[in-house]
């Protein structure tokens, strides 16, 4: 579980926050398989706090400019998606991709254009 924190209750109107947070902690949450409470203030212009499942979902938020308490329940049972669960266990080992080698010319010699 992460709790997140981000405070930008002196966010102009317009600024671009309130759109890429909440979409960057999903994203996260989901390739990393984990819960996310993603707080922030209630003042205008600031996203509301949102509870984020680990197959990346908004599972409740708040609503935008008002003041409020988020209360969420986590069911450690249940089995959400797992995009990255296949390779974790190999990642986790040191093991980064395929194991097949690719030879490409570009590859060897990357100073060169075609």
């Amino acid at each position: 579980m992460i709790f997140q924190s981000f405070y930008n209750a002196r966010a102009e109107k317009g600024s671009i926050h309130p759109l890429i947070m909440p979409v960057t902690a999903q994203a996260y949450a989901g390739v990393n398989y984990f819960y996310m409470s993603l707080t922030n203030s209630s003042s205008a212009e600031s996203w509301p706090c949102h509870f984020i499942t680990p197959d990346g979902l908004i599972q409740n938020k708040l609503t935008p400019n008002e003041q409020g308490i988020l209360i969420s329940n986590i069911d450690k049972s249940f089995k959400y998606y797992d995009a990255s669960g296949e390779f974790r266990k190999d990642a986790m080992n040191g093991k980064l991709n395929s194991g097949t080698t690719v030879n490409d010319p570009l590859s060897v010699e990357r100073t060169k254009l075609k």
